[in-house]
């Protein structure tokens, strides 16, 4: 949600897809993911005394790929 709405609330299975698309997203392998990516985006935004929203996107592609996800499909 927007700040506005609702500030600092995550939800990583709660995706926006088709229904086909979500017969993938929901493997417990992707669920994973989107949770991992959740706590990473949560610990640095507590680390920096941040809103969540607020936290730039380019520091959390690139934690998220030092710590060994694939991000984009080489």
């Amino acid at each position: 949600p927007k700040k506005s709405e609702c500030e600092n609330l995550l939800f990583p299975v709660c995706v926006s897809s088709s229904h086909i698309a979500f017969g993938s997203i929901r493997m417990e392998p992707v669920f994973m993911i989107l949770g991992e990516s959740s706590a990473t985006a949560a610990a640095l935004a507590l680390d920096r005394k941040i809103a969540v929203q607020d936290l730039d996107y380019a520091e959390l592609r690139e934690r998220l790929v030092k710590d060994g996800q694939i991000l984009k499909f080489p």
